[in-house]
Parts: C-alpha cells; sequence; structure tokens
C-alpha cells in the first residue's frame, strides 16, 4: 500500500526538510505539504486525499493546529491526523479536536526517525 501524508507546516525550511525525511524514511509513500491548513482544505474539497495528515500546531493564519484538526475531522473522519508541535500544552487540545496522536517537534535525528516509524505504523494499520 502507498501512504499519502499531507504535511501542514508554515515553516518552509521545516516543511522541505520533513518531506525529504519522510520520502526517504518510509518507503511507499507520497508526501504532499501545505503552508497551512487552509490550504490542505482547499485541496481536500478539490478531491485530494491523504491517508494521514502531519499538523503544525501553531499556524500564522489565526487558526490552530487543532482547530483545523476539527474542522478536517468533521467532513472526513477517516483522515488520520497527527498533531505535533513544540508547545506541549497543545496536546491536549490537539487530542480534543479528534487527533490520533500527538508528537512534540523534534530535536535530533534519532527522534525524527523514531517519528517516521510511529507514523507509519498509525498509517499502516
Amino acid at each position: 500500500m502507498i501512504i499519502r501524508l499531507a504535511i501542514v507546516e508554515d515553516d518552509e525550511a521545516v516543511r522541505i526538510t520533513h518531506e525529504a525525511f519522510f520520502l526517504s524514511a518510509i518507503h511507499d509513500i507520497i508526501v504532499t505539504t501545505y503552508k497551512n491548513g487552509q490550504d490542505l482544505i482547499d485541496a481536500l474539497k478539490k478531491g485530494e486525499w491523504f491517508h494521514g495528515v502531519l499538523m503544525d500546531g501553531k499556524l500564522p493564519d489565526g487558526v490552530t493546529g487543532p482547530e483545523y484538526t476539527h474542522m478536517i475531522k468533521e467532513i472526513y473522519p477517516e483522515t488520520i491526523i497527527i498533531g505535533y508541535s513544540s508547545d506541549i500544552s497543545l496536546k491536549d487540545s490537539f487530542l480534543d479536536k479528534g487527533a490520533d496522536a500527538f508528537f512534540l517537534k523534534i530535536t535530533s535525528i534519532k527522534e525524527l526517525y523514531d517519528l517516521a516509524d510511529k507514523i507509519e505504523g498509525v498509517l499502516r494499520k
């Protein structure tokens, strides 16, 4: 099975790095990136679909990752959403809004590989 993963991240360098990393760390994956949640929602409404979404917690458009998670889950409840942020206080908000998992933003390569393993495990269920 080919995994289709969307990454929502406002920081371009992080978006590019995460995309390249997941393409190299997980076999049979297609990664699409978005700079904000609204771009992802617009793509979903146009027929795009994903097995999972890696959703940043804090986005500059005034809507938080947990809020976008709720919007997406209302329309596409089968989509697995994994919240991630450097702000641990967003964990409960993500989970309350329907996220399937939450991870802190990564600080080391080992943690990034651990996250890839966890994401692959969640998405291949």
